[in-house]
């Protein structure tokens, strides 16, 4: 149980080093509580760690040591899918991917514009063509 924590905890270190400065700054609350479960699961391993063999074959019979596992394990899931959802909701709504989509559409729009001048004057040339003939 230990190894399958630690693995877990090792597991976030990629994803918080990917973090940027304003992610951190958005998500404060969600890394205090992933600090605070990360916190706990080193003391639950360092208080399975050291107590005796008897002591923890014991606790894991009576199920204690396999609940707290187990809640530290919820709180940690729960932890990754906040900071999950806090940086995917950060992304949705980059400004500077705002300002990007402005631009584009801003030259979308100037694009059409210019092709309905054209067509206009090539239009109403063939009017005054159409017009002259007759």
């Amino acid at each position: 149980r230990c190894a399958r924590l630690n693995e877990r905890l090792g597991a976030l270190k990629p994803s918080l080093n990917r973090l940027t400065e304003e992610q951190c700054r958005n998500a404060t609350d969600t890394l205090e509580r992933t600090l605070k479960v990360v916190k706990d699961a080193h003391t639950l391993i360092q208080k399975f760690t050291m107590e005796k063999w008897y002591m923890r074959i014991y606790g894991a019979a009576t199920g204690n040591t396999k609940d707290e596992f187990a809640v530290i394990n919820e709180r940690l899931q729960g932890c990754v899918q906040a900071l999950n959802l806090a940086v995917s909701v950060e992304l949705l709504f980059d400004p500077n991917k705002d300002v990007l989509d402005t631009q584009e559409d801003i030259k979308a729009t100037q694009d059409l514009l210019r092709r309905l001048a054209n067509e206009q004057g090539r239009t109403r040339e063939e009017l005054v063509a159409i017009n002259t003939a007759l």
